[in-house]
Protein backbone atom coordinates (compact mmCIF):
# COMPACT_ATOMS: atom_id res chain seq x y z
CA UNK A 1 0.00 0.00 0.00
CA UNK A 2 1.38 3.65 -0.69
CA UNK A 3 -0.53 6.47 1.88
CA UNK A 4 0.28 10.48 1.08
CA UNK A 5 -0.42 12.73 3.34
CA UNK A 6 -1.49 16.03 2.70
CA UNK A 7 -2.00 19.44 5.02
CA UNK A 8 -5.16 19.42 4.63
CA UNK A 9 -7.67 17.18 2.57
CA UNK A 10 -11.58 17.39 2.45
CA UNK A 11 -11.38 19.96 4.89
CA UNK A 12 -9.76 17.67 7.53
CA UNK A 13 -6.30 19.34 8.72
CA UNK A 14 -3.61 16.99 9.11
CA UNK A 15 -0.10 16.84 10.89
CA UNK A 16 2.77 14.37 10.13
CA UNK A 17 3.46 14.63 13.96
CA UNK A 18 0.02 12.98 15.27
CA UNK A 19 -0.02 10.35 11.83
CA UNK A 20 3.69 9.20 13.14
CA UNK A 21 2.60 8.94 16.69
CA UNK A 22 -0.30 7.32 15.87
CA UNK A 23 1.39 4.59 13.93
CA UNK A 24 3.89 4.34 16.87
CA UNK A 25 1.15 3.93 19.41
CA UNK A 26 2.41 6.93 21.50
CA UNK A 27 -0.23 9.59 21.81
CA UNK A 28 1.42 11.03 25.24
CA UNK A 29 5.04 11.10 24.35
CA UNK A 30 8.16 12.12 22.31
CA UNK A 31 8.45 9.74 19.87
CA UNK A 32 12.43 9.61 20.36
CA UNK A 33 11.15 8.12 23.79
CA UNK A 34 8.63 5.17 22.14
CA UNK A 35 10.10 1.37 22.60
CA UNK A 36 8.54 -1.79 21.13
CA UNK A 37 5.22 -2.14 22.36
CA UNK A 38 1.65 -3.82 21.63
CA UNK A 39 2.16 -4.44 18.05
CA UNK A 40 5.00 -2.31 17.27
CA UNK A 41 8.06 -4.48 17.07
CA UNK A 42 10.76 -1.79 15.76
CA UNK A 43 10.81 1.71 14.35
CA UNK A 44 14.06 3.86 13.29
CA UNK A 45 14.65 7.08 11.29
CA UNK A 46 16.96 6.82 8.48
CA UNK A 47 18.51 9.86 6.87
CA UNK A 48 20.21 10.52 3.53
CA UNK A 49 24.24 11.56 4.20
CA UNK A 50 23.68 15.42 3.28
CA UNK A 51 21.36 15.51 6.45
CA UNK A 52 22.78 17.73 9.51
CA UNK A 53 22.88 15.76 12.80
CA UNK A 54 20.17 18.21 14.14
CA UNK A 55 17.60 16.56 11.86
CA UNK A 56 17.96 12.82 12.87
CA UNK A 57 15.58 13.18 16.26
CA UNK A 58 12.69 12.00 15.04
CA UNK A 59 10.39 14.30 17.02
CA UNK A 60 12.52 17.07 15.91
CA UNK A 61 12.53 16.40 12.40
CA UNK A 62 8.50 15.70 12.30
CA UNK A 63 7.75 19.19 14.07
CA UNK A 64 9.58 20.93 11.45
CA UNK A 65 7.50 19.27 8.78
CA UNK A 66 4.69 20.43 10.17
CA UNK A 67 5.91 23.99 10.78
CA UNK A 68 7.90 24.66 7.62
CA UNK A 69 5.15 22.89 5.17
CA UNK A 70 3.72 26.16 3.33
CA UNK A 71 -0.25 26.32 3.65
CA UNK A 72 -0.66 28.38 0.89
CA UNK A 73 2.14 25.91 -1.23
CA UNK A 74 3.01 22.33 -1.49
CA UNK A 75 0.55 20.57 0.34
CA UNK A 76 2.38 17.17 0.80
CA UNK A 77 3.90 16.29 4.47
CA UNK A 78 4.56 12.82 3.91
CA UNK A 79 4.63 9.36 1.46
CA UNK A 80 3.73 5.92 3.36
CA UNK A 81 4.44 3.08 1.46
CA UNK A 82 3.75 0.22 3.33
CA UNK A 83 5.66 -3.37 2.75
CA UNK A 84 3.49 -6.62 4.07
CA UNK A 85 4.99 -9.64 4.88
CA UNK A 86 2.69 -13.18 4.63
CA UNK A 87 2.70 -15.58 7.67
CA UNK A 88 5.99 -17.58 8.18
CA UNK A 89 8.38 -14.27 7.14
CA UNK A 90 11.37 -14.03 9.44
CA UNK A 91 10.99 -10.65 10.92
CA UNK A 92 14.01 -9.71 11.88
CA UNK A 93 15.51 -10.41 8.17
CA UNK A 94 12.30 -8.77 7.01
CA UNK A 95 13.05 -5.63 8.47
CA UNK A 96 16.77 -5.86 7.88
CA UNK A 97 15.87 -6.28 4.25
CA UNK A 98 13.41 -3.52 4.80
CA UNK A 99 16.09 -0.91 6.65
CA UNK A 100 18.59 -1.11 3.71
CA UNK A 101 16.26 -0.52 1.03
CA UNK A 102 15.17 2.49 2.73
CA UNK A 103 18.23 3.47 3.48
CA UNK A 104 19.88 3.11 -0.37
CA UNK A 105 16.75 3.92 -3.04
CA UNK A 106 14.55 6.05 -0.79
CA UNK A 107 17.20 8.41 1.75
CA UNK A 108 20.66 7.84 -0.08
CA UNK A 109 19.04 8.00 -3.72
CA UNK A 110 16.02 10.48 -3.27
CA UNK A 111 17.61 12.79 -0.34
CA UNK A 112 14.29 11.74 1.74
CA UNK A 113 14.08 11.16 5.66
CA UNK A 114 12.78 7.98 6.24
CA UNK A 115 11.20 6.85 9.30
CA UNK A 116 10.54 2.67 9.38
CA UNK A 117 7.85 1.19 11.45
CA UNK A 118 7.26 -2.31 11.72
CA UNK A 119 4.25 -3.81 12.93
CA UNK A 120 3.56 -7.36 14.05
CA UNK A 121 -0.33 -7.84 14.67
CA UNK A 122 0.02 -11.25 15.80
CA UNK A 123 0.96 -10.17 19.09
CA UNK A 124 -2.17 -8.04 20.21
CA UNK A 125 -4.39 -10.84 18.64
CA UNK A 126 -5.16 -9.54 14.83
CA UNK A 127 -5.19 -11.52 12.11
CA UNK A 128 -3.16 -9.09 9.70
CA UNK A 129 0.20 -9.77 8.55
CA UNK A 130 3.26 -8.35 9.38
CA UNK A 131 4.28 -5.39 8.19
CA UNK A 132 6.72 -1.96 7.86
CA UNK A 133 5.67 1.82 7.31
CA UNK A 134 8.09 3.84 5.49
CA UNK A 135 7.37 7.04 6.10
CA UNK A 136 9.19 9.43 3.51
CA UNK A 137 9.44 13.31 3.79
CA UNK A 138 7.82 15.34 0.98
CA UNK A 139 11.03 17.38 0.94
CA UNK A 140 14.74 16.82 0.57
CA UNK A 141 16.64 16.83 3.86
CA UNK A 142 19.97 18.82 2.84
CA UNK A 143 22.58 19.94 5.40
CA UNK A 144 20.61 22.95 6.90
CA UNK A 145 17.06 21.69 6.85
CA UNK A 146 14.11 20.77 4.48
CA UNK A 147 15.04 21.60 1.01
CA UNK A 148 12.98 20.71 -1.95
CA UNK A 149 9.83 19.03 -2.67
CA UNK A 150 11.10 15.35 -3.56
CA UNK A 151 8.76 14.61 -6.83
CA UNK A 152 9.92 11.39 -6.96
CA UNK A 153 8.09 10.04 -4.16
CA UNK A 154 4.40 12.04 -4.97
CA UNK A 155 4.57 12.08 -8.61
CA UNK A 156 2.40 10.23 -10.75
CA UNK A 157 3.18 6.85 -10.95
CA UNK A 158 5.93 6.63 -7.60
CA UNK A 159 3.42 3.60 -5.76
CA UNK A 160 3.95 1.03 -9.17
CA UNK A 161 7.67 2.82 -9.17
CA UNK A 162 8.71 2.14 -5.56
CA UNK A 163 6.75 -1.43 -5.41
CA UNK A 164 9.09 -2.42 -8.39
CA UNK A 165 12.21 -0.96 -6.67
CA UNK A 166 11.01 -3.48 -3.79
CA UNK A 167 10.10 -6.15 -5.37
CA UNK A 168 13.88 -6.15 -7.28
CA UNK A 169 15.21 -5.70 -3.76
CA UNK A 170 13.52 -8.45 -1.86
CA UNK A 171 14.30 -10.74 -4.63
CA UNK A 172 17.78 -9.98 -4.83
CA UNK A 173 17.97 -10.61 -1.15
CA UNK A 174 15.86 -13.32 -0.47
CA UNK A 175 14.86 -14.71 3.07
CA UNK A 176 17.58 -17.46 3.97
Amino acid sequence: TYDILKREYKGRKHSALTYIKAKLRCWDRRIDQVTPHWDLVAHQLLMPPAAHDVHANPHSLWTEVDEATNWEGEAHLLAGPTIWFPKGTVQHWAIRQVAAFAQVVLADKLGVAVHLVAHAPGRIAHTADFHVHLLCTARVITTTGLGVFAQDVFTDGCQTRCKAAWDAWWSANPQP
